[in-house]
Order: C-alpha cells, then sequence, then structure tokens
C-alpha cells in the first residue's frame, strides 16, 4: 500500500495517520493496520526517538534512511549532539541498535503539540492538516513561523490516527509561565535548524563545553563531586522551574538527581557505542549561550504572541 506524500516540515508518523484515515481498512483496529502495513503495532509518541516505530515508519518512505529524510521528517537533531552523525545513521539503517534509554524528559516534552495558525494554512493549502516536526522538539511552546503559542491535550500523550484539526476545538495553548521559557523557544527552535544545516556544528559545541570547563582529557567516575559546584551556579542562574521542566527527576523531586554538566563532560568517550538523551547537553548549552560562540548568532527578539 502506498503511503501519503510527506509535507514540508512534517513528521513521518503524521504521514502514517494521514495515510491511515485514506486507506480502504478504516474497519481495522490501529494496530491490525499498522500489522498489515508491516509496521511495529506500538503507539505513535512523539517523545520516544531512535525507537523501532520510528525507524521503521522512516524506512517505509525512503529505504536509504538517509540522515536528511531523518532530520527533516523528525525532531533528531539534536540527537547530533550526544551521538557522533556516523552512529546516527547506523541506528536508522538498522546496522546497530540504540542503547536503551530511560525516560529522562519531563511530562511536558512528551505530548503531540500544533498551531492552530498553521492548521488554517494547511487546510487552506493543501486541503488537510497535518503534525509539524518543528512543533515537537524539547520544550518547544511555540512556533517558529507564526510565533504564537502552541496547543496540547491531555490525550496527546500518544497519536490516535488523528490530525491536528480534530483537535482544534478541544486543545488548549500551554502556556509561558517562567522567563527561561521565553529565551528556549528561539535557543531550542534555531539550534535545531542549524543542526539539520551545519554537520560541523555539535562537535564545535562539544568542544566548547569541554573547554569552558577545562576538561581536555578523559574524566574518571570518582571525579564526579568535582562539577557539584558548577551545578549549584547553573541551578541558582536557571531557577527550579527550569530543572522541573526539563528533567523527571526535578519534576518527580527524586533524592538522588542527575547532574546535567556531568553526564556531558563523562559521556563523552562513550558516545560511540551508545545514545545519551541530548536534554542535558542542551541544558548545558542554554546555561552557557552567552558565553559559546558558536551560539553567539541566535536571535532572542522574538515577539511571542501569547493570545
Amino acid at each position: 500500500m502506498n503511503l501519503e506524500r510527506l509535507q514540508a516540515d512534517e513528521h513521518v508518523f503524521s504521514g502514517i495517520m494521514r495515510s491511515r484515515l485514506l486507506s480502504a481498512g478504516m474497519h481495522m483496529s490501529d494496530f491490525r493496520w499498522l500489522k498489515e502495513m508491516g509496521l511495529p503495532c506500538e503507539r505513535l509518541q512523539t517523545h520516544k526517538i531512535l525507537n523501532k516505530a520510528l525507524i521503521e515508519s522512516m524506512k517505509r518512505y525512503d529505504d536509504q534512511v538517509s540522515i536528511e529524510f531523518g532530520l527533516k521528517h523528525s525532531p533528531l537533531a539534536p540527537w547530533l549532539l550526544s551521538i557522533s552523525r556516523e552512529k546516527y545513521l547506523s541506528y536508522l539503517t538498522n546496522e546497530s541498535q540504540p542503547y536503551k534509554m530511560p525516560a529522562v524528559c519531563s511530562s511536558l516534552q512528551k505530548v503531540w503539540r500544533l498551531c492552530p495558525e498553521c492548521i488554517e494554512e494547511d487546510c487552506s493549502e493543501h486541503g488537510f492538516s497535518y503534525w509539524h516536526t518543528s512543533h515537537q522538539h524539547i520544550g518547544v511552546q511555540v512556533c517558529a513561523k507564526h510565533h504564537c503559542l502552541l496547543h496540547t491535550h491531555d490525550e496527546l500523550f500518544k497519536a490516535d490516527f488523528r490530525l491536528p484539526q480534530q483537535w482544534k476545538d478541544t486543545s488548549t495553548p500551554i502556556q509561558i509561565e517562567y522567563e527561561w521559557q521565553y529565551l528556549w523557544q528561539p535557543f531550542m527552535l534555531q539550534l535545531s535548524a542549524a543542526l539539520e544545516e551545519d554537520v560541523t556544528l555539535p562537535e564545535r559545541l562539544r568542544r566548547e563545553v569541554f573547554d569552558y570547563f577545562g576538561v581536555s582529557g578523559n574524566l574518571l567516575y570518582r571525579e564526579r563531586g568535582s562539577f557539584d559546584e558548577a551545578l549549584k551556579v547553573m541551578e541558582a542562574e536557571l531557577g527550579e522551574s527550569f530543572f522541573k521542566h526539563m528533567i523527571a527527576c526535578f519534576e518527580l523531586e527524586c533524592k538522588q538527581k542527575t547532574n546535567p554538566i556531568w553526564v556531558v563532560l563523562y559521556d563523552y568517550d562513550v558516545m560511540q557505542s551508545r545514545a545519551r538523551h541530548p536534554i542535558y547537553m542542551l541544558m548545558v548549552l542554554f546555561w552557557l549561550r552567552d558565553k559559546l560562540p558558536s551560539l553567539g548568532w541566535i536571535d532572542y527578539e522574538w515577539r511571542i504572541r501569547l493570545s
């Protein structure tokens, strides 16, 4: 069965959803239809990256699973910060299996998000709306094109083969409550776009972070406590809400909390053999955004429309 052609910035799962809605198998259950299509019988969840459902869905559209396709049609660009480009490609082509990662992100990162203005434009131009890749990046609450608040719904933890237009009347805006969230929107959206285009950017950013902390060689695990003071400074400057919105262990107020600085510096040597969630590197980059030369170009003067 042929799949619907993907639009610009369309998430690959969105193409699967549209193909399901236009197929002759609407009498089937979702899981049965997926099985008939030769796809994994899994819920289509935007926060589960590099899993079998995503990889197999991309293979249905692109046999070679080119890295360009993966970057355009799934929110994978930030992952280039935590794994090498070569390892990233091997995951997409199933040459190796990614390291099983815990669900480190907070609840905010786990829902599908939509833009009411994109819905209007997409329906006017194409006759249907679709799920945009750029709306699903980590911590994003604003549409990069319209600078308006994205909407979501409690039931959008997983996609149920409904398109954004079918959620327009029941979804609600994702409110911006803290000052850092205003800065995170242009930071995350512009950085993700740059990672798609500049193959040298991930390594430059990693090297600048290491230089900032004065780390030039391998770290030993017993050196972990050396970065506790840096974490205290980071927490003081960014605030408790930042950590709670980013990492589940802070949101759940776990006794043992992860130090993102340590994770970034210690895990550099093993990035070739396993995937580490990019949330840690993103947090450190955001904290150091005014101190790293490779981030000096980001424009933070966005007029975000709150209504």
